[in-house]
C-alpha cells in the first residue's frame, strides 16, 4: 500500500506525482484501480481521503506540462488531472476509467456541492469533467444522473422558485425525456394525497381533468408530485405583460380558460379551494408578435401593423395561450344538503373565504 501511495502521491506537497499525471492520461483502468485499493484495504488512509475530498487536488495539472505550455509547445497535455482520466482512451472500453472508480472513490470522497463543482470544471479547451464523462461508455450513466433528484431530475440552481408553508416548487429537466418540468415538494402527506384525489376524481378515474395541470408523475415516499413546467403565473403576467385594460380579447380568453376548469373540477365533484392568480399558469409559449420571423434575409424586422396597433388587442390570443389551474393541495369534496363536509383545511387567520371561515372559526 505504501508504494502505491508514493507512486501516486507528492510525499512532501498536497499534490500528484509525474508518474500520476502520466498513468491517469494513459492508462485510466489501471490508476483507478490503485486508488479503490487504497481507500478499501489500507488502514491508514487519512491522509489519502483528506487529499482525495479537495476538488483542487483533481484539478491540479502536471507541472511539465505546464512548463511546456508557457514554452508554447503541447498544449494538449496540459490537462488537469479530473480531465484526463476522463479523456483517456474515450473509445477504447478496455483503457477508459470504470464506473467503480466513480461510485468508489469521487462519490465516497467529495461532498455532492463539491463534485458538482467539479463536473462543470474545464479544461483549457472549455470541456466540462461532465461532458468528457458522457463520451465514456462506462460513465455515461453516472454522468447523466450525478447529482440529480431520484437519479432523473436535474434541479435548476438556486433557490425554490416558489415556497410556502405547504410545499417548495423547483423547476427541473428530465433527464429521461429532455421536457422542462416542475418539482412539487410536500411537507404533509394529506396534502399532497388531495392533489392526487383532485385529478382522479372524476368519473371513470380521470387524471385529466380540463384545465387543470395534469400530473407526469408523482413519487409518493418523497411526497414529490411532477408535472409540466409552466411558462408564467398568471400573476407574473398581469404584472409584467401589462394587459389588463387594453387586450381585452386576451382577458377573455384567460377568464374562460379559468372557468373551463373550474366547472371540469365542479362537475368531477369537487372545489378549487384556492384560485387566485397566482394558481393559474401558462403551459404554452406566449406567440411572440412584435418582430416578423417569416420574411427572408435573415433578420428580424418590427411590422407597421404592430405599431398601429397601440392597445395590443390580438384576435388571435385565444388561439395562442394555454392556461391551466394547479396547486390543488386545497381541493376538497363539494357539500350538499344531504351530507355536509369541511370545505378545506387551506386557510390561515391572516385570511379565509367567507364561504370557508364559518366552517373553521
Amino acid at each position: 500500500m505504501k508504494r502505491i501511495w508514493e507512486y501516486l502521491f507528492d510525499k512532501d506537497e498536497e499534490k500528484w506525482t509525474s508518474a500520476a499525471h502520466e498513468l491517469a492520461g494513459e492508462s485510466a483502468h489501471i490508476f483507478a484501480i490503485f486508488l479503490i485499493v487504497l481507500i478499501q484495504f489500507d488502514a491508514e488512509t487519512q491522509e489519502t481521503q483528506m487529499r482525495l475530498e479537495n476538488p483542487k487536488v483533481w484539478l491540479l495539472k502536471h507541472e511539465n506540462a505546464i512548463e511546456e505550455e508557457k514554452e508554447g509547445q503541447d498544449e494538449d497535455s496540459n490537462l488537469p488531472l479530473i480531465h484526463a482520466l476522463f479523456d483517456c482512451h474515450a473509445t477504447r472500453t478496455q483503457y477508459s476509467l470504470p464506473r467503480q472508480f466513480c461510485d468508489e472513490v469521487l462519490m465516497k470522497c467529495l461532498s455532492l456541492k463539491d463534485g458538482l463543482s467539479l463536473m462543470k470544471a474545464e479544461d483549457d479547451g472549455g470541456r466540462t469533467v461532465r461532458s468528457l464523462a458522457l463520451t465514456n461508455k462506462n460513465t455515461k450513466g453516472w454522468a447523466k444522473t450525478y447529482g440529480t433528484y431520484l437519479d432523473r431530475y436535474n434541479v435548476m440552481e438556486g433557490p425554490p422558485v416558489h415556497e410556502s408553508k405547504t410545499c417548495a416548487v423547483h423547476f427541473a429537466t428530465d433527464i429521461l425525456t429532455n421536457e422542462a418540468v416542475a418539482l412539487k415538494i410536500m411537507r404533509k402527506k394529506d396534502q399532497y394525497d388531495r392533489e392526487i384525489v383532485a385529478r382522479t376524481a372524476a368519473d371513470g378515474g380521470d387524471a385529466n381533468l380540463e384545465g387543470c395541470l395534469p400530473l407526469l408523475d408523482h413519487v409518493d415516499e418523497e411526497l414529490c408530485l411532477v408535472m409540466q413546467r409552466g411558462s408564467r403565473s398568471l400573476f407574473e403576467a398581469i404584472n409584467t405583460e401589462r394587459f389588463a385594460g387594453r387586450d381585452l380579447q386576451k382577458i377573455r380568453m384567460i377568464a374562460y380558460k379559468v372557468l373551463s376548469a373550474v366547472k371540469s373540477l365542479h362537475d368531477s365533484g369537487r372545489i378549487h379551494g384556492d384560485i387566485k392568480p397566482r394558481n393559474v399558469v401558462r403551459v404554452s409559449a406566449s406567440k411572440q408578435h412584435t418582430f416578423l420571423n417569416e420574411e427572408k434575409g435573415g433578420r428580424l424586422t418590427v411590422p407597421d401593423k404592430w405599431r398601429q396597433n397601440v392597445t395590443g388587442e390580438r384576435s388571435d390570443a385565444i388561439d395562442d395561450e394555454d392556461w391551466q389551474l394547479i396547486d390543488l393541495d386545497a381541493s376538497a369534496p363539494i357539500s350538499t344538503p344531504e351530507k355536509e363536509r369541511v370545505v378545506t383545511e387551506k386557510v390561515s387567520t391572516g385570511y379565509a373565504a367567507p364561504e370557508l371561515a364559518k366552517w373553521h372559526f
